[in-house]
C-alpha cells in the first residue's frame, strides 16, 4: 500500500521539487503515516509511509546510506535469512537490508530477496539507476522516458500529472480492452507510460534501456524424495510458511473465503497458524450470492464452522455498480470498472468494521497448481492407454463441461501437425472471430496489423504442464488483474498478499515430477493432498469453478437504463476513434435481458460505455 516516485534528468537539470510534489500528492492515499522526498542535483526520490509491521515503522524512507539511495514500496519476507547472509542486525529496516544487499550482491541482490516490492535505487557514486518489481508482481511499477528524463511511479498518474506530459489514450491497449483480447503486458493504457513487468529489473545510466527479466524458475530440476507424501508434506509446509510470512503485522488481518479450494486452502492454513497463537486477529470475509449458480454458501459454512477465528458473510446483491464510477476508473488508471464492485465495496465494509489493514486472498492458486494439461504430457510420453483413461476418468467424473469428444481432442491434438489443426477446425465449424459492428472498421483494421507479442522463452523438454503454469502465471490478464486489484486496495486502506504468488512455493512445484501430479479429475493435487486432514468435505468434493456470470450479468442488467442516461446526457464522443456512437447507442437501446446468452454479451455492452466514460475524466489527469 505505501508508494513510491522517482525523477532523473539524465541531462544534469536540476530536479524541480515542484515535480516531486506533484507525484506525491497523487499517492497521499498511500501515506497514511508520512509523505517524504529526497532531492539531489538532477535526482529526485519520493515515498508515501504505510506502517503496517514494526520493520515498517522503521522506515526512513527515501533512505540513504554511503551514497546510495533508495525509495521502495517494500515488503520483505524471511527477513532473518537475509540478514544472516549480509551479516547485518536483523531487527534493522527492510530498506536498509535492500541497501546492504546491493552493496554485496549490487544488481544480484534480486536473487536473494523475497518479499512483494517496487523499488528504486539510486547510486550516485556510479551515477546509475536500479529499479525493480518483485517476483510475482504484488507490487505494482510503471515507467516513462521523455526526452532525457525517466519517470518510475507506484501509479501511471503521477507521471501523467507532470507538466508537458500529453494524456492520450494508447490504441493497442484500447483494443485489446474492447475485444478481450490482453496480450500485451508492457503497455498501459496511456501512451508513453509503460508497465516494468514481475521479475524484472531496469538497470539506467542513461535514458535508453531495456527492461531485463531476472527471475524465472528452474524447470529441468527435480526433487527427489523418499515417498510421494513426502512431496505433498512439503508442499503444505510452504504453504503454511507462505501464509505465515504474510500474517506477520501489527493489526488484524482479512482472509477472502470464497468456498473455493484455493482460498479454503489459505483460510485453513491461516487458521492452523491462529491456533498456535502465530497470528494477528484474523477474520475471514465471504460473499454469498443469490444466484443458484453462483451459490457457495454451503461451502463456505462448512469452512466456518472450523474456524477459530471470526466470519464476515454478506450479501453481494443488488449493489450499485454506477456509483462513483469516474472516481474508480480514475483510481485504477484504466476503464476496467469492476462488475463486481458491490462485492468489492462489502469487503471493504468487513475490514474497516474489524480494523483490518491488510487481506490475504487465494487468487494465484488457479494459474500455479492446476496440472489441467497433464493428460497431454501422457501422449508426449507415449503412455497413449493412460491418456485415454484419464480422459475417461474426466469425462465421467464430470471434472469438465466438454463433452467426450473434446476432451479426447483437446487430449491428442498434440499428435497432430498444426496444418491438419487448422483443417479440422474448420471442419468443426469453428467461425472466425469479428468485432461487434459498432467498433470502427479502420481501427478494427489497425488492430490487426500490431506486431504479436512474443512470449518467454522456455528450456527445451520442459513439460505441457509447466510450460502452460508459467504462461499463466505470466499472462497479461493476471499482471493486469493484479494491477487492478492493488490501487483499489491502497484507495481503500489496505494491501493485498497472495501466498499462492510465494516463490519458494512456486520453485517447488516447478521441481514436483509429474507422476506426483497425476490424480484423475481431482485437479490441483498438490494442495488436495497436502490439506487433506484440514479441508472440509464439501470442498474436497468438487470438481469445477462456481460461475459468477450470472451475479455478473444481472448487475449489469439492473444499470442498463441509469448507463443510457449517462451516455446521452453529454453531446461529447470521446471514444470516436474506436467506438462508432450511433450504432453503440442502438445496440444499447435494444439490448433486452432475454437476449443474453453468456458473459460475452453483457462485456460487449460494458466495455465501451466505460471506456467512453473514462475518456470523458480525462481532465482529472490535468
Amino acid at each position: 500500500m505505501s508508494g513510491i516516485f522517482a525523477i532523473v534528468h539524465w541531462d544534469g537539470q536540476p530536479v524541480d521539487p515542484g515535480e516531486l510534489n506533484r507525484g506525491l500528492d497523487l499517492m497521499v492515499h498511500r501515506g497514511p503515516h508520512g509523505l517524504k522526498k529526497w532531492v539531489q542535483a538532477n535526482v529526485g526520490l519520493a515515498y508515501a509511509h504505510f506502517e503496517h509491521d514494526k520493520q515498517a515503522k522503521l522506515a526512513n524512507q527515501p533512505l540513504e546510506m554511503d551514497g546510495t539511495t533508495v525509495a521502495a514500496s517494500l515488503t520483505l519476507f524471511r527477513r532473518k535469512e537475509l540478514a544472516v547472509k549480509l551479516g547485518v542486525d536483523p531487527s534493522v529496516g527492510d530498506a536498509a537490508l535492500v541497501l546492504a544487499a546491493y552493496r554485496k550482491w549490487d544488481r544480484d541482490l534480486f536473487d536473494h530477496l523475497d518479499g512483494d516490492f517496487a523499488l528504486v535505487i539510486w547510486d550516485a557514486n556510479r551515477k546509475r539507476l536500479l529499479a525493480a518489481r518483485d517476483h510475482l508482481g504484488a507490487k505494482p511499477m510503471f515507467y516513462a522516458v521523455r526526452g532525457k528524463t525517466v519517470y518510475f511511479a507506484s501509479e501511471p498518474k503521477q507521471i501523467l500529472c507532470q507538466k508537458g506530459f500529453e494524456v492520450a489514450p494508447d490504441p493497442l491497449v484500447v483494443g485489446e480492452f474492447l475485444f478481450q483480447r490482453f496480450e500485451d503486458t508492457t503497455h498501459t493504457f496511456f501512451k508513453g507510460v509503460k508497465r516494468l513487468l514481475p521479475g524484472h529489473y531496469l538497470d539506467m545510466q542513461h535514458e535508453n534501456a531495456l527492461p531485463v527479466r531476472y527471475w524465472m524458475p528452474a524447470m529441468e530440476e527435480r526433487h527427489q524424495f523418499a515417498s510421494e507424501q513426502d512431496y505433498f508434506d512439503h508442499f503444505r509446509d510452504l504453504l503454511v510458511e507462505a501464509v505465515s510470512v504474510r500474517l506477520n503485522v501489527d493489526h488484524p488481518v482479512g482472509c477472502h473465503l470464497s468456498g473455493g479450494l484455493d482460498s479454503t486452502s489459505i483460510v485453513m492454513c491461516a487458521d492452523h497458524l491462529a491456533r498456535t497463537g502465530q497470528t494477528p486477529p484474523l477474520v475471514a470475509i465471504s460473499a454469498g450470492y443469490a444466484q443458484p449458480a453462483c451459490n457457495e454458501t454451503p461451502e463456505i459454512m462448512s469452512v466456518a464452522k472450523q474456524l477459530s477465528f471470526s466470519h464476515e458473510l454478506f450479501t453481494a446483491d443488488n449493489q450499485p455498480l454506477l456509483d462513483d464510477l469516474n472516481e474508480v476508473m480514475f483510481q485504477a488508471d484504466q476503464p476496467y470498472a469492476d462488475m463486481g464492485q458491490g462485492t468489492f465495496l462489502e469487503t471493504v465494509r468487513c475490514l474497516n468494521a474489524h480494523g483490518a489493514k491488510r487481506l490475504i486472498m487465494g487468487f494465484g492458486g488457479d494459474e500455479v497448481l492446476t496440472e489441467g494439461y497433464y493428460v497431454r504430457d501422457l501422449v508426449l510420453r507415449r503412455q497413449y492407454l493412460k491418456a485415454i483413461g484419464e480422459v475417461m476418468h474426466i469425462h465421467r467424473s464430470g471434472a469438465s463441461h466438454w463433452p467426450l469428444w473434446r476432451i479426447g481432442w483437446d487430449t491428442f491434438k498434440t499428435l497432430v501437425p498444426v496444418r491438419h489443426k487448422m483443417r479440422i477446425k474448420s471442419w468443426l465449424g469453428a467461425k472466425r472471430w469479428h468485432p461487434p459492428n459498432f467498433i470502427e472498421p479502420r481501427f478494427a483494421e489497425q488492430y490487426g496489423r500490431y506486431p504479436a507479442v512474443v512470449s518467454d522463452e522456455l528450456p527445451p523438454h520442459v513439460s505441457i504442464t509447466q510450460r502452460t503454469t508459467w504462461q499463466d502465471i505470466t499472462h497479461p490478464n493476471t499482471v493486469w488483474l493484479l494491477d487492478l486489484y492493488e490501487p483499489k486496495g491502497a484507495y481503500a486502506g489496505y494491501d493485498i498478499c497472495y501466498p499462492f504468488l510465494d516463490r519458494r512455493l512456486i520453485e517447488f512445484v516447478f521441481s514436483v515430477p509429474l507422476e506426483v501430479r497425476i490424480a484423475g479429475p481431482k485437479w490441483k493435487t498438490l494442495v488436495r493432498r497436502a490439506l487433506v486432514d484440514w479441508l472440509p468435505e464439501a470442498v474436497q468434493a468438487r470438481r469445477l469453478k462456481v460461475d459468477l456470470n450470472d451475479y455478473v450479468i444481472q448487475s449489469v442488467v439492473r444499470e442498463v437504463k441509469q448507463l443510457k442516461s449517462l451516455l446521452e446526457s453529454d453531446d461529447r464522443w470521446c471514444s470516436g476513434a474506436w467506438v462508432n456512437r450511433n450504432r453503440y447507442l442502438e445496440h444499447l437501446h435494444r439490448f433486452s435481458h432475454s437476449e443474453v446468452t453468456n458473459i460475452s454479451h453483457i462485456r460487449d455492452l460494458w466495455y465501451p460505455a466505460c471506456l467512453e466514460l473514462w475518456l470523458r475524466g480525462f481532465n482529472n489527469y490535468e
